[in-house]
């Protein structure tokens, strides 16, 4: 029987044995019994392991693209500062640690931080809602999602070799001045 209880349970558990296992010596097996699922409620939501590690990373893009545009619009409303919006998402990452660490440390065979970023700037370059300040030349919109999404990821990296034990403050602080210090004006409000 499908349920959100049981994809989420099954996908928490294959997190959990990639911390802890070799990617490929975790079986269907190890997954279910972790989990606490049978085999038709995996096979309700995945055909197999490497199905589950391409919808962890699709799901996860997702989430991040709903939780970005969710802060985006009532930042929008409440006219929050960027610091706020920047220190939003990474509570987000905060939240997801174990699977970005899966992600950077390239724990599962070809899902890379690159394959992952590639999924989050597709999704971002279509529903891209940037306020780029005002300057005296013309910013390529696509490549300045491109560099935004570049120092992000420099920092989820920095972060992960750093076992997340920074503050989410910290981390989002040093985001802000790296973007801020592209220029001598600041490139987001």
């Amino acid at each position: 029987m499908k349920t959100p209880r049981a994809r989420k349970a099954i996908k928490e558990a294959y997190i959990d044995l990639l911390l802890t296992s070799d990617f490929e010596s975790i079986s269907l097996q190890d997954i279910l019994h972790r989990s606490g699922y049978s085999k038709t409620s995996f096979y309700s939501y995945f055909t197999d392991k490497y199905d589950l590690a391409q919808k962890l990373l699709e799901d996860e893009a997702h989430a991040l693209e709903e939780e970005v545009f969710r802060i985006l619009q009532e930042s929008k409303e409440s006219e929050a500062p960027a610091d706020y919006i920047v220190q939003r998402v990474f509570q987000h990452i905060k939240q997801e640690e174990k699977l970005y660490h899966i992600i950077v440390r390239e724990i599962i065979p070809g899902y890379s931080l690159v394959r992952f970023s590639r999924y989050c700037n597709d999704i971002f370059k279509n529903r891209g809602e940037w306020n780029i300040k005002e300057h005296r030349f013309s910013i390529n919109k696509e490549l300045f999602a491109a560099i935004i999404s570049g120092a992000f990821y420099g920092c989820v990296i920095y972060w992960d070799k750093n076992h997340f034990s920074l503050s989410v403050d910290y981390i989002s602080s040093q985001f802000i001045m790296i973007l801020n210090n592209f220029s001598e004006y600041p490139l987001i409000q």
